[in-house]
């Protein structure tokens, strides 16, 4: 994310793409760049616009259940401890 926008392109369209314009920042990533090289530079990996279409349906689908389920919203240890319990598991569960 830190590459700036040559490289984090994005196009709702699908039309656009940044894959394998580059390799991402060697700080992180150096390590990785020898197998990277040849799966940025292979069109068989590089994203279509069906597959962009796809990937935005269920992002979508994923906010939608994020908005309408309360537990998914809960931000910390203390919180799902309030809201989420497993009945019948524990040292005291019957088999």
């Amino acid at each position: 994310y830190n590459s700036g926008d040559w490289f984090n392109v994005l196009d709702f369209s699908g039309e656009k793409s940044a894959f394998g314009v580059g390799l991402p920042p060697k700080g992180k990533n150096g390590h990785h760049w020898d197998m990277m090289r040849p799966l940025l530079r292979d069109s068989e990996v590089r994203p279509t616009v069906e597959m962009v279409e796809a990937t935005k349906a269920k992002f979508c689908e994923l906010l939608r259940l994020r908005r309408s389920t309360a537990l998914i919203g809960l931000h910390d240890a203390k919180h799902i401890k309030e809201k989420v319990n497993f009945p019948g598991c524990g040292p005291l569960q019957k088999p």
